[in-house]
Parts: C-alpha cells; sequence; structure tokens
C-alpha cells in the first residue's frame, strides 16, 4: 500500500515536465549556454545528514544543487507557444563522512554568476532545491528538499522503506518520503535521515 502511493506520486511529478514539453514541442530546442560560477561565493550553508537506524552501511553519498533562473522575464519567449523555457543548472557538492552514521556538506545560495543569455536583460540565478544520493555495494537511496528548508535551519526527517536498503530482483522507488498520516502508522517498516542546515560566516 505504501509503496503504491510512493509510485502514484512519483507518476504525478513526472506528468508536470511531459505537459511542459508538449506545449512547446513545435517550438526550436532549447538554448544552451555556458554558466560561470561565483569565484567567491559567500552564502554558505553546512548541511548535516545523520542517519538513524539503517539496516546497514552506506559506501558513500553525494550531493547536488538545483539552480533555476528566477527572473523569467530574462528569458526568450519560445515564437509560437509563447512559454519561457530555460535550462537548469546541477552542480554537484561533497558530503564529507564525519562519523559512521554522520555526513556533512556545503551547500551555496550564491554559486551560479548571473548572465544576459538571452539579450533580454542579466538573468539571476535561485538556489531551488537540494538532493542526496545514499549509495550502497547494489543500490542509490535518494533524498530531496527545498533549498528554504536548509535556510530555516530547523531538523527535518525523511523516511525510507528498510526494504529500499536492499535493491533486490524488482525495481522499486527509492526515493525518501515526509512523514504523514499514511505511513506514520507504519514506522517500524522505515528508517529516517535527519537533515539540519546552519549558516556559515
Amino acid at each position: 500500500m505504501i509503496l503504491s502511493s510512493k509510485i502514484q506520486m512519483k507518476n504525478i511529478f513526472k506528468f508536470i515536465p511531459a505537459l511542459t514539453l508538449a506545449l512547446t514541442a513545435c517550438d526550436k530546442p532549447m538554448e544552451k549556454f555556458d554558466v560561470e560560477r561565483n569565484s567567491h561565493p559567500r552564502v554558505r550553508y553546512q548541511l548535516t545528514m545523520k542517519i538513524n537506524k539503517s539496516p546497514g552501511p552506506f559506501d558513500s553519498a553525494k550531493g547536488s544543487m538545483t539552480y533555476e533562473i528566477r527572473n523569467q522575464s530574462c528569458v526568450r519567449p519560445a515564437p509560437i507557444s509563447g512559454v519561457r523555457v530555460s535550462q537548469s543548472e546541477y552542480p554537484e557538492f561533497e558530503m564529507k563522512k564525519i562519523a559512521e552514521d554522520t555526513y556533512v556538506g556545503d551547500v551555496y545560495f550564491d554559486l551560479l554568476e548571473g548572465g544576459d543569455y538571452y539579450g533580454l536583460g542579466v538573468c539571476y540565478w535561485r538556489l531551488q532545491s537540494v538532493n542526496i544520493n545514499l549509495m550502497t555495494k547494489s543500490n542509490i537511496l535518494r533524498a530531496g528538499f527545498s533549498a528554504k528548508k536548509i535556510q530555516d535551519e530547523q531538523p527535518r526527517d525523511l523516511y525510507f522503506l528498510l526494504d529500499d536498503y536492499e535493491q533486490g530482483d524488482r525495481p522499486k522507488d527509492n526515493s525518501a518520503v515526509p512523514l504523514n498520516e499514511n505511513n506514520k502508522k507504519f514506522l517500524d517498516e522505515f528508517f529516517s535521515v535527519t537533515f539540519t542546515g546552519k549558516r556559515m560566516f
């Protein structure tokens, strides 16, 4: 029942980008451009990840940030649909293991430099979300949340099914979920990961 609900939600989110692609199918391909990084980023948060009661060890962890252009007026509209669609950027960052169950990494909110990519004025970047991949020898467990959750500097718990730790012979959704009225009845079937952000000066 829980796995079915997770798969249904995953399919819903998959539909959204598909709809955008359908609207722009008759337009020219999205323009690609090079994005420069800020040589001296200052808005840094340390992200701490603590794994709670995992059924086994993890080999490593990796992080990535999702940056979106925040002022869409700088993006050239598609000639037919009029939709303004821009590329996203996904800079990676290291999650360093500091204890058997704890990793830390640096997340920057000003990592990318703006630029006049379309000739309509400078485009400015905004950190939208952060994604973490936890690796075992045979599987990858994924956790994601909005950048605002890091700025709040409050612990955030996400949950994995114990069965997600091992891939097994059948494919399954290995994405973390928040606690809700449905799955909190089955907490003994989950283990949790706690994420906490802290502004560094």
